[in-house]
């Protein structure tokens, strides 16, 4: 009985490596599909947009890529690329992924030591003012702060 083959199954878990990813570099990481189509995979293919924006234009970043981690590095700082991959053995080549997009951007730094204010006293005790300096965004918008007081108060 001959066996049949096909092509393999699109990679599965196409995603950011958040702790590769900067603001000028972006890592990505996959697993091969579930079926290899009867022939081991032999390689990887990775399409991308080149972050310009309005209509996607995909073009290869990478062909018979054999590893499933890949870094692009050299880009522009607060851009969103997108990305899809397809895998391939001997009979061809899988469909190509679910387009991902991701921020070439990192962690913004932390602000600086916060400088207080106690601006009064109401029956609910000290109002204190707490400001800081913004640090730099790291290519993104930074979305809010956390802040944490310590009571210096023994009661409380």
């Amino acid at each position: 009985m001959a066996k049949i083959l096909r092509v393999p199954d699109i990679p599965i878990n196409f995603a950011n490596v958040p702790s590769v990813t900067t603001g000028t570099r972006i890592g990505l990481q996959w697993q091969s599909g579930p079926e290899s189509g009867g022939s081991p995979v032999l390689d990887y293919t990775i399409l991308y947009d080149q972050g310009l924006g309005g209509t996607t234009n995909y073009i290869t970043l990478i062909a018979n890529l054999a590893p499933t981690s890949y870094t692009l590095i050299g880009l522009t700082v607060g851009t969103t690329y997108q990305f899809k991959i397809s895998a391939r053995n001997e009979v061809g080549s899988s469909e190509y992924s679910t387009p991902i997009s991701i921020l070439a951007a990192q962690q913004p730094n932390k602000p600086a030591a916060p400088t207080t204010v106690v601006s009064g006293v109401d029956q609910k005790g000290p109002n204190v003012e707490i400001t800081w300096t913004a640090p730099p965004t790291g290519g993104s918008d930074i979305t809010g702060y956390i802040i944490t007081i310590k009571s210096t108060d023994p009661d409380g």
